[in-house]
């Protein structure tokens, strides 16, 4: 009997750009982003700067529930599912995601742990915002700071209408996981 492989590992076999080319890429979905074409172009450069490019396969997992999310996510390419567990623990898919889409705000939430888990249908390249750096710039600009908020209030009305769950159900889910 062959030993069944417990990891996958994805290899690349070019680099697929340069630090110059994610830089113009990560400027361009920021600009695409109605919460972010309030910024002036400075605070713009400083996000894309402090950012990353990934990758993940179709299938991994990018955010799980119940973690702190490392920063918030812009997909370049690729769609993911946002799932999270029901009142009765059963998972529910709560959206799909595309192309210029967001996740992982309540990287903003200090210490809030993510509703829901983020898996990749398919390839995906995303870019994960630096948390501190977004945190630091909505503490400067009460206009961003204002709709970051109004986008994870409404992020978590999704959640628990999806999950037929209260904010206090959501949370003692998310605690079982933890």
């Amino acid at each position: 009997m062959l030993p069944t492989p417990f990891e996958k590992h994805y290899v690349l076999q070019d680099n697929p750009s340069n630090a110059q080319d994610d830089i113009s890429n990560i400027l361009k979905a920021l600009a695409a982003l109605p919460i972010f074409r309030g910024l002036d172009k400075t605070v713009l450069n400083t996000l894309a700067h402090q950012a990353q490019v990934k990758y993940y396969g179709a299938g991994e997992t990018i955010i799980q529930v119940g973690e702190i999310d490392d920063g918030i996510c812009i997909l370049l390419q690729g769609q993911v599912t946002l799932s999270c567990p029901d009142h009765s623990g059963n998972i529910r898919v709560i959206s799909y995601l595309d192309t210029g889409d967001l996740f992982g705000e309540m990287s903003l939430l200090r210490n809030e742990p993510s509703l829901v888990s983020v898996t990749a249908l398919q390839d995906v390249e995303l870019v994960v915002l630096n948390g501190d750096a977004v945190f630091s710039v909505a503490q400067q600009r009460s206009k961003f700071a204002l709709e970051m908020n109004h986008f994870i209030d409404e992020r978590k009305k999704m959640v628990q209408r999806s999950t037929g769950s209260s904010s206090e159900t959501m949370a003692a889910a998310i605690a079982t996981l933890q």
